[in-house]
């Protein structure tokens, strides 16, 4: 496992979302997940480099100003035998 030397956290607040980035890589492209306020950064071999968290004005503390989703997982790298 990769060891984690540095995170990104930005807060935009005239584009009201959170991003949260762990391995900067230029071909990483953001992908939907299971909550349409929330993307998954994810590398050309599946791996997770972080997350989006849009909508936060409207996130309702009342329900108790959580987000949870499940992020995809890391996906096994290619074999290169195969």
């Amino acid at each position: 496992m990769e060891e984690i030397k540095n995170i990104s956290v930005r807060f935009d607040e005239a584009g009201d979302c959170f991003d949260v980035i762990w391995a900067a890589k230029p071909e990483a492209r953001y992908t939907a997940t299971t909550d349409d306020r929330v993307l998954a950064l994810v590398d050309q071999e599946g791996n997770l480099c972080g997350f989006k968290v849009s909508g936060l004005s409207k996130i309702d503390a009342g329900e108790s100003g959580f987000v949870n989703v499940d992020l995809p997982p890391t996906l096994p790298a290619p074999n290169p035998s195969s």
